[in-house]
């Protein structure tokens, strides 16, 4: 049984969640939580996007692709490592500056980082449009009458 689908929706998760709460530092007079909070968050979606990739790039040597969707699973895998290149470079943005923040540069890091969490919405729809419209990694189960 392939772990894709387990694994997929962590990344998304806790990099929404980290986008989620670096906006609520820079919109909020106190912080809601300290940036090393959010930070380890950032990392943990970083390596979940990272494990998606792995378990993909495992799940697809065992199916069969139609001609349909070979192409959309191209592009569904450079947008996965586009995501991952991104988020990794804020993470070591994030990294570097994150006790010496200034205003403007904290509000433009979130800015990026939301605008990457979006592009990392589109790849993931991408992903469930080949599960749902062409059935890619989906087994057939048929039924008999006995």
């Amino acid at each position: 049984m392939p772990v894709h689908p387990f694994i997929v929706h962590f990344g998304i998760a806790f990099t929404w969640l980290a986008g989620a709460l670096y906006a609520l530092n820079v919109l909020m007079k106190e912080s809601f939580c300290s940036n090393q909070q959010v930070f380890y968050l950032h990392l943990a979606g970083v390596g979940g996007i990272g494990a998606a990739i792995l378990s993909g790039l495992s799940a697809k040597e065992g199916i069969v692709l139609t001609a349909a969707a070979e192409l959309p699973l191209k592009w569904q895998q450079i947008w996965a490592y586009a995501t991952v290149w991104l988020m990794g470079l804020l993470a070591i943005w994030a990294y570097l500056r994150m006790k010496r923040w200034q205003k403007l540069e904290n509000v433009l890091f979130v800015g990026i980082f939301l605008l990457s969490c979006v592009l990392m919405s589109v790849g993931t729809h991408m992903g469930g449009k080949m599960v749902y419209e062409e059935g890619v990694g989906v087994s057939v189960n048929t039924i008999t009458n006995e």
